[in-house]
């Protein structure tokens, strides 16, 4: 798909790198640096990936960076990942001390929203959208060119952002992604790449002090779970998210969701779980099931596929999944009676019934409120009744073991009476066997609709300094109206780490991973407290209580 370098020139050498994460989550590779190490390595250079969170010995790589191995250093830049990038720090200050010529790069989401900021941080090029064919041809021309400003080096390419000697921003938008090439960076890529998925789940089994989510949740924690992304991208607008606005705005000409096919998801499936021995598959994507007609028939196919498969042998039988989605993706429009005039939609449960059959242990509903005021206010704008939500909820329950629904607790258009409202309804799932998870405040994502609408949308900012010792702003939060509520997600989400450590105690996990259902309740025990609620902050107290398992024998974890 790609053309490899000249075979007299030098290889490239690059080295990738992750951003430190939280202790509590998950750790699990990263696919997009994964994709790009197969196709540098693909193309006769040479890439290799170090994760601070997993990998040992940090003084080593740096070392090897400032000794000049290699040419390009780089790292996916993230607007939620900000506030702790102590790593790049130092990755950045050795690689620009570097012995040799060393060019730091970035890519990602937000190289596109926000690369103003990421470029006065001290990247010297950003890569705009799907960016492994820039990638891949800057280094063809470094290679050729070791010592060729950037400016010269980059000419011609489409889809890099960088300042120009006069200190004057340069964007180039990506040309456009065609099908061919997705499916070759998706299927075929992931096909042949080799990840050390082995290194991450030892990683985890030693983080984890006890795999059961809870007594009420139907499953328990997977360790041996991988990641795929199969389609490009979520054609939906709602208010809060960027991830829909991404290959828009990287490239000159909108496009269709791009997707592999039933056949080379299953294909994937199969050698992932007989290559690695993984047990769940994730599709991360924040659209799986994408909602058309063509999106639909595809998970249906793929679902046959995998039945087939565990019936046959060639698919162990346990092997899960678990996607994101709309609400709307499982609605249809149908006539509820012979005298009806019009067509009302109406659960697919055709649909939910084929996944829950093929296996899904885990479907997640990004439906952000049970409000019907706030499903369509202009912040969150997800065009489904609260009605219509609950329909798809309660029969999802029944079909899948453990589905998860997610919540904004601090919608800017919210008030006390919807917070309460909103918290009730997560106690209500939580307790119906659904892992709840919530977000305290609306972040201020570059790329999200409402970020450019400041007028009415205000936000906050941080000041960060960067390894250079430069100050710069970036914006946080989009807060609530509602001075009581605002102040109530505030206050939980400044002192969330600190309650989380009081109440870990009296639970089997004692350090690092915990679960989200958990980091729920206790995000609603504070708000509770801080609205006055005493009453139900109790309620959620004794919630809490009833979600944690019991240790060995019959004794509870007493609080």
């Amino acid at each position: 798909m790609y053309p490899k370098k000249d075979a007299d020139s030098p290889r490239i050498n690059v080295l990738l790198s992750y951003s430190l994460l939280s202790s509590i989550f998950n750790i699990s590779p990263h696919t997009g640096l994964e994709r790009l190490k197969a196709i540098l390595l693909e193309s006769g250079h040479y890439c290799e990936i170090y994760d601070p969170n997993v990998d040992k010995d940090p003084d080593a790589i740096l070392k090897r960076v400032k000794a000049g191995e290699f040419q390009i250093v780089g790292f996916s830049v993230a607007h939620s990942g900000v506030p702790n990038l102590d790593w790049q720090h130092k990755l950045m200050k050795a690689s620009k001390n570097s012995d040799k010529r060393c060019i730091f790069v970035g890519g990602g989401e937000q190289a596109t929203f926000n690369d103003e900021f990421w470029l006065e941080f001290g990247i010297d090029l950003l890569f705009i959208g799907f960016a492994e064919k820039m990638l891949v041809e800057f280094c063809h021309r470094l290679s050729l060119d070791p010592n060729g400003e950037i400016c010269s080096l980059v000419e011609g390419i489409n889809g890099v952002s960088y300042m120009n000697e006069s200190g004057e921003k340069i964007s180039k938008l990506r040309d456009p992604l065609t099908r061919d090439e997705f499916q070759y960076l998706s299927y075929d890529l992931i096909l042949k790449s080799d990840t050390d998925y082995h290194k991450y789940w030892n990683h985890n089994r030693q983080r984890i002090s006890d795999l059961r989510v809870s007594e009420k949740m139907r499953n328990s924690f997977v360790i041996e779970y991988t990641q795929l992304y199969t389609n490009s991208h979520c054609a939906w607008d709602c208010g809060f998210c960027s991830t829909s606005q991404y290959l828009r705005k990287t490239q000159a000409d909108n496009l269709q969701v791009l997707m592999i096919s039933a056949e080379q998801l299953y294909e994937l499936v199969e050698v992932y779980a007989s290559k690695y021995g993984t047990k769940l598959f994730s599709f991360c994507e924040d659209d799986f099931v994408i909602g058309n007609r063509v999106g639909k028939q595809r998970v249906m196919d793929f679902c046959e596929m995998v039945i087939e498969g565990k019936k046959d042998g060639r698919l162990d039988p346990d092997v899960g999944f678990y996607c994101q989605n709309r609400i709307d993706n499982f609605l249809e429009r149908k006539k509820t009676s012979e005298r009806a005039k019009i067509k009302e939609r109406v659960v697919n449960y055709e649909l939910l019934s084929k996944m829950g059959e093929a296996g899904w242990r885990c479907m997640s509903f990004g439906v952000e409120t049970l409000s019907d005021k706030l499903l369509n206010c202009k912040s969150i704008n997800k065009r489904v009744t609260s009605k219509e939500c609950r329909a798809v909820l309660d029969a999802a329950i029944k079909l899948v073991p453990a589905p998860q629904l997610n919540l904004i607790l601090g919608i800017p258009e919210s008030t006390p009476e919807d917070l309460v409202y909103d918290m009730n309804a997560g106690v209500e799932y939580l307790q119906k066997g659904y892992a709840v998870q919530t977000a305290l405040i609306l972040g201020a994502y570059p790329g999200s609709p409402i970020y450019y609408d400041e007028k009415n949308y205000p936000r906050t900012y941080k000041k960060y300094k960067t390894p250079f010792g430069k100050t710069l702003e970036i914006s946080d939060d989009i807060p609530p109206f509602d001075p009581l509520v605002r102040h109530a997600c505030m206050t939980a989400k400044e002192t969330i780490d600190s309650e989380i450590e009081k109440l870990r105690k009296f639970t089997p996990w004692k350090k690092g991973y915990f679960p989200r259902m958990m980091f729920t309740i206790i995000n609603f025990m504070v708000v509770a407290r801080e609205l006055g609620r005493s009453d139900l902050e109790q309620r959620y107290m004794e919630v809490f209580q009833e979600l944690v398992p019991k240790k060995s024998g019959s004794d509870p974890y007493r609080i």
